[in-house]
């Protein structure tokens, strides 16, 4: 060692520890409110709790570390366990044969029975070797954090000038305005109407606080629920999720860490292949939580079970713990996603002595608070909850989650080749052994076609199971793999100092090669543009023109590409209908026929009003249209000119006392509704 402060280490500690202990307070505190029925604003003259108490923990932790034994460095561990070469080769290769079987077969009874016992095989070899020791790089020069924080400041430009705006963005950010808008009221935040007629809402979604975060940031700088959420906390969630990553793969490379978050960092944008991937829940959409759940959170938690289970650092229950609290504050699918991270990555660093199975049980401890959330959900609001069980409907193959999160292209085969052969890129077999047992228990648990049903339904949930593949870290996994490489190319074909040049080389070779699309790219649809709003521009200057032409508690009746974004400007104001995709959730949903014939009538109108459809005779439609206007209290409903029956509902709202308005766009036509009060119901 050379005794000199390493001011990266202490970043990374200081960044990833402080965010874990101050969100998981505030998620805890937003739990505690919504239990106890509190109002916005007591909320957040409480929030003043979460920095003290955060800096009071924060403060014990450091004493408590500098007190402890630092974990060892990697000059110490270099010379102690060295690999079998011949062993790795062979690893890499029946990983690469199981990847090539999947890929091309998509048989996957066979290549999981085949993966379980070839990562069993390997797994029970590194059993004995000594307990893991996670790395620890000596200060290096200046260059080495000169380059990191370089990637600190692209990442932060980056989600500030990417924008990939999804619909589903719509729900989440009508929560906070609701909360701003309504600050005395208790807080029903997890069950807004974003529609004229309120719908059955997932009680899943009264865990997430990170919603409320966006309010309560808004409210303390006096701008926007949505500037908060947008412009404000990406950014800092760019930041932890690369100071996590880099903590991950100080533990795994030592000093060659910076190569690999080097390679993870391209990996990202990289990886556009499908909507659901890993790459498109990365840097262009931390604007959600569940965004930087699957991209920070598993690599932190997977860094701090290491850490714990090596026994040299010290504070580490705590932090995992909290940081287990924080994942699930995040999105409602850290109910299952920490506590896997976090116990699969104790499991892997175990081995079969008396004081590493006391750690493990110890650590196992860590995922009692999201374990007693969802067991309190599961025996409570959704214990008879058919919405959210969906008994009556089939479950999905194990392969639709594959090809939603892995793609079916050449970078599956890269990621299976990541979860079955990333051992084999580590010297140190303690490593290779984290590594196997994590991956192992993850394809034994939850790529195992027998439990697929089991898992779907008591668990996971039929629409939402993919999202378990978020608890792998195989990013950080094909980042070390792409890393190592490196280093052999390097070795090899050029001097040892070459080593940027040769990883430069091999990741333009695989983004060239590799990806079906880019991350960041037109058929992605990525936009890059100066930093602005997550969404698309004029639609969302639309829906602010339709809803001050409408009056407090009324109603709008417009296509989908102008509805979904009025609940993310104001409340006092809401759709008829927000989105199709919602209120078809809903009509399948729907088991009692008078209320299904509701919905569908809903439907209808919306199709009839957005041009998509005309379900319906044309008397039927206008008699519909006449009584939602009613119903609803409908004071604007906003036309798309190229509506091929657009004369017809127009015609019908003059009749109804509608008076035609121009908006900022040739393509849009609002009707504003001209009589005082609300509209009486016509005669049945």
């Amino acid at each position: 060692m050379t005794g000199r402060r390493d001011v990266v280490e202490s970043f990374i500690r200081w960044v990833t520890d402080g965010f874990v202990v101050l969100y998981g307070l505030w998620t805890l505190l937003c739990h505690i409110a919504l239990r106890g029925g509190w109002s916005f604003s007591s909320l957040y003259g409480l929030s003043f709790l979460v920095p003290l108490g955060g800096g009071v923990i924060l403060f014990f932790l450091a004493r408590k570390r500098r007190r402890g034994q630092e974990s060892v460095s990697e000059a110490e561990t270099a010379g102690v366990e060295r690999s079998d070469r011949l062993s790795r080769t062979v690893g890499l290769a029946g990983a690469a044969a199981l990847a090539s079987f999947f890929a091309l077969s998509r048989n996957l009874i066979l290549f999981w029975a085949a993966s379980v016992l070839f990562l069993g095989y390997f797994y029970f070899r590194h059993l004995r070797p000594p307990p893991v020791r996670p790395s620890s790089p000596p200060p290096r020069d200046r260059s080495q954090a000169c380059v990191f924080f370089a990637l600190l400041l692209a990442a932060a430009v980056l989600v500030l000038v990417l924008h990939r705006p999804d619909h589903d963005d719509a729900f989440f950010l009508s929560i906070p305005v609701q909360a701003m808008e309504t600050p005395d009221a208790p807080l029903v935040n997890r069950r807004p109407a974003t529609d004229a007629a309120a719908h059955s809402i997932l009680p899943t979604y009264s865990l997430h606080s990170a919603e409320l975060a966006a309010g309560a940031l808004a409210r303390l700088l006096g701008v926007r629920p949505i500037t908060a959420a947008h412009m404000i906390l990406p950014v800092l969630f760019a930041v932890v999720f690369l100071c996590a990553a880099a903590r991950l793969m100080r533990r795994l490379l030592g000093a060659d860490w910076l190569f690999g978050l080097t390679a993870l960092f391209f990996l990202l944008l990289f990886n556009g292949d499908v909507h659901w991937s890993y790459g498109n829940f990365g840097l262009v959409r931390f604007f959600h939580g569940k965004a930087f759940l699957a991209a920070g959170m598993t690599p932190l938690l997977a860094a701090y079970g290491l850490e714990y289970m090596s026994g040299t650092g010290r504070g580490v229950w705590p932090l995992l713990f909290s940081g287990q609290i924080a994942a699930l504050g995040l999105s409602s699918a850290g109910l299952y996603v920490g506590p896997v991270v976090a116990g699969f990555s104790l499991l892997g660093a175990w081995r079969p002595e008396k004081r590493a199975a006391a750690r493990l049980l110890l650590g196992a401890l860590t995922a009692a608070y999201p374990l007693a959330m969802g067991l309190s959900l599961r025996l409570g609001p959704m214990s008879d909850n058919q919405v959210f069980l969906e008994t009556y409907r089939s479950v999905p193959p194990l392969t639709d989650a594959l090809d939603k999160v892995l793609g079916t292209g050449v970078f599956l085969w890269f990621w299976l080749l990541a979860l079955l052969g990333g051992w084999t890129a580590f010297r140190e077999a303690s490593k290779r052994r984290w590594v196997l047992g994590y991956s192992l228990a993850f394809v034994f648990f939850f790529l195992n076609p027998y439990l697929n049903e089991f898992w779907s339904r008591a668990l996971l949930g039929v629409e939402v199971k993919w999202r378990i593949l978020w608890a792998l870290p195989l990013p950080v996994w094909l980042a070390v793999l792409l890393s190592t490489l490196s280093r052999q190319a390097a070795a090899v074909l050029l001097r040892p100092g070459m080593r940027g040049l040769a990883l430069g080389v091999i990741l333009a070779l695989f983004g060239a090669l590799v990806p079906a699309r880019w991350t960041v790219s037109a058929s992605n649809q990525t936009q890059v543009r100066l930093p602005s709003l997550k969404v698309p521009l004029e639609d969302y200057r639309l829906a602010g023109e339709a809803a001050a032409l409408t009056e407090s508690g009324g109603t709008i009746l417009a296509p989908e590409a102008i509805a979904v974004w009025v609940p993310t400007i104001t409340r006092r104001v809401r759709p008829v209908v927000s989105r199709g995709f919602s209120i078809v959730y809903e009509r399948d949903r729907t088991l009692d026929p008078p209320s299904r014939e509701r919905v569908e009538r809903r439907l209808a109108l919306f199709r009839y009003i957005s041009g998509i459809s005309r379900d319906r005779p044309k008397e039927e439609l206008e008699e519909i249209l006449r009584r939602a206007v009613a119903d609803h209290n409908i004071r604007t409903v906003v036309l798309d000119v190229r509506n091929p029956w657009r004369r017809d509902i127009v015609t019908t709202l003059r009749g109804l006392g509608f008076a035609k308005k121009t908006l900022s766009s040739r393509r849009y036509l609002a009707h504003i509704l001209i009589t005082a009060g609300p509209v009486s119901r016509p005669q049945r």
